[in-house]
């Protein structure tokens, strides 16, 4: 069986790779054999795209304080083992933010602990939404992530935001959660604590 360096889903890559040629080799002489491994790799192929994604975008909708601007020190993503997910750039698409507090210092590495290693939106205050976007350096699954507030004010840490993310081989983005936290850490450059990218749904009432 095919194992690739890349983890599980660079063997799933290689399965799919391996049962497509088996496919084809077949021949006209087990055609309809041939077609079911065909469709079988597509869908592992499929299955990859689903699972795994390219970017998460967090919508800010609302801060501690009313028509305050928006700001956090540093973010994260984690796998499913609690392992970093490799984020390779940070966007604010239509925000408005000063010139050393841009979207890229959420990481940078530094959780906040002064002025020129945060991120702040001003535009927050105009609109009461505030979208960063995190492009993954390669296609993955963030199972949790992980907020710092910033060197300073406290009315300017978010506490609703909703997760979206963008699947591997897809333009659109898909929705995962609604969030709230009505009570961030009042303490500086302080986390949030790992919070679940599509929280699991309550069993339903007996």
């Amino acid at each position: 069986a095919s194992v690739s360096s890349e983890g599980p889903q660079g063997t799933i890559r290689l399965l799919a790779r391996d049962h497509a040629r088996f496919a084809t080799s077949l021949g006209a002489q087990n055609s309809w054999r041939a077609a079911r491994l065909d469709l079988f790799a597509h869908a592992m192929a499929d299955a990859i795209n689903n699972q795994f994604s390219t970017a998460y975008r967090f919508v800010f909708t609302a801060v501690r304080g009313d028509g305050r601007s928006i700001q956090l020190g540093e973010v994260r993503l984690y796998d499913s083992d609690g392992n970093a997910v490799a984020i390779s750039s940070a966007s604010n698409p239509d925000g408005d933010n000063p010139p050393a507090q841009r979207a890229a210092n959420v990481i940078d590495g530094d959780l906040g602990t002064k002025p020129s290693s945060k991120w702040l939106d001003g535009r927050m205050s105009e609109t009461g939404r505030s979208t960063l976007d995190l492009e993954l350096a390669s296609p993955a699954a963030a199972f949790t992530y992980e907020f710092w507030t910033a060197n300073d004010v406290p009315w300017r840490d978010p506490i609703r935001w909703e997760v979206w993310r963008r699947p591997a081989g897809a333009a659109n983005w898909v929705w995962l959660s609604d969030n709230s936290k009505d009570e961030p850490p009042w303490s500086r450059a302080s986390t949030y604590g790992r919070l679940e990218v599509a929280p699991l749904m309550p069993p339903p009432p007996p």
